[in-house]
C-alpha cells in the first residue's frame, strides 16, 4: 500500500510542478510603472511582426498632452484584452493601450522609444469625436 501512495504522491507533485512551469512561460503584465497609456491614433506596419504605433493620452486636445510614438519588434510582448499573447496586427485604431519601453525613450514631442510589452485594455473604436 506504501509504494502506491508514494506514487500517487509523487506524481500529484510533478503535475503540480509541470502546471507552474508552464503558466511561467505565458507572458504577463509587467509590474513597474507604465511608460504611456492612451488611446492608438497611428499604426504603421513594418512587416508581419513590426511596426509603429502613436499612443495619445487624450487625443483631442489640441495642445498635445503625454503622447508617444512606440516602435513594436518582433521581441515586443502584446497581451490581449483577454491577456493572451498576441501579434502586431491586433493593435487597432482607438484601442486604449499601455506601454512598457524597452531601453531609453527619446525626449523629443512625442517621445520615442521601443515597446517592452504592450497590453491592450479596450477593443478599437473610432478615435474622431463628436462635435455635439
Amino acid at each position: 500500500m506504501r509504494p502506491i501512495i508514494g506514487f500517487v504522491l509523487s506524481a500529484a507533485i510533478w503535475v503540480a510542478a509541470s502546471s507552474c512551469g508552464d503558466s511561467a512561460k505565458s507572458p504577463t503584465e509587467p509590474t513597474t510603472p507604465v511608460g504611456i497609456a492612451g488611446r492608438v491614433t497611428s499604426i504603421v506596419p513594418a512587416g508581419n511582426f513590426r511596426g509603429t504605433i502613436l499612443v495619445e493620452f487624450d487625443p483631442s486636445s489640441p495642445n498635445g498632452g503625454p503622447k508617444a510614438l512606440v516602435t513594436v519588434t518582433g521581441a515586443s510582448v502584446i497581451l490581449l484584452v483577454s491577456r493572451d499573447e498576441g501579434e502586431f496586427r491586433a493593435l487597432q485604431l482607438g484601442q486604449w493601450v499601455r506601454v512598457w519601453f524597452d531601453g531609453p525613450v527619446a525626449e523629443s514631442y512625442p517621445v520615442q522609444g521601443t515597446a517592452a510589452t504592450v497590453v491592450i485594455d479596450s477593443a478599437g473604436s473610432s478615435v474622431q469625436t463628436s462635435a455635439h
